[in-house]
């Protein structure tokens, strides 16, 4: 299950010009996205698009 949440999340973010690997990465306790640097790639999300990822299955550790 944790495997097709993060696929669905990919793809996404994917077409919100977020990035796997280059913006954040995964942990699979929650599964929970974390993102890489200093500038939160998440902030660029809608409301809307923040509640989505989250009615997918997943988490942000840093809410956005």
């Amino acid at each position: 299950m944790k495997k097709k949440i993060i696929e669905m999340v990919d793809s996404f973010l994917k077409e919100k010009g977020i990035l796997p690997q280059k913006d954040y990465i995964w942990s699979l306790q929650g599964p929970t996205l974390i993102y890489l640097g200093n500038d939160n790639p998440f902030k660029s999300l809608t409301v809307g698009d923040v509640g989505r990822i989250k009615e997918m299955g997943a988490q942000f550790l840093v809410e956005p």
